[in-house]
């Protein structure tokens, strides 16, 4: 009995497992919109402060000087491996207000608030990134 009983199954295991979907399957794609982050600190005179972050996909990267009690530099760049900060692409000196974009693949980059002679005390500031 045990003989005819392996054939007998070896079949049901075959004829289930050919068995399948006739529904074709559509792919799902996720579409994620830039990240936007805001960074607030403070830098002091002749003082510069970063912050690194990561892209995940490529597009552009924008960050705005939204408030500031002083004139002050912002920067895009990579981090630096020693001693930290920020090894800056571009860069310029302005009010709230300023904006800086490039193009950025996926990866690890930097912004950098600096003062360029416009801090007399401490100068608090905010700053918008929006990244892919």
């Amino acid at each position: 009995m045990q003989r005819y009983l392996r054939p007998a199954l070896l079949c049901v295991v075959v004829v289930t497992s050919a068995c399948g979907s006739d529904t074709p399957t559509t792919p799902t794609t996720t579409t994620t919109s830039p990240a936007t982050e805001t960074w607030t600190g403070i830098v002091g005179p002749g003082g510069t402060v970063s912050r690194s972050f990561d892209t995940t996909l490529a597009g552009t990267l924008t960050v705005t000087l939204m408030s500031s009690d002083a004139p002050l530099g912002l920067g895009i760049g990579v981090p630096r491996n020693v001693n930290a900060g920020c090894r800056l692409t571009i860069s310029q000196v302005d009010a709230p207000g300023l904006s800086l974009s490039i193009p950025a693949d996926a990866g690890l980059y930097c912004v950098q608030v600096f003062d360029d002679g416009g801090v007399v005390k401490q100068s608090s500031f905010s700053v918008q990134i929006v990244h892919p």
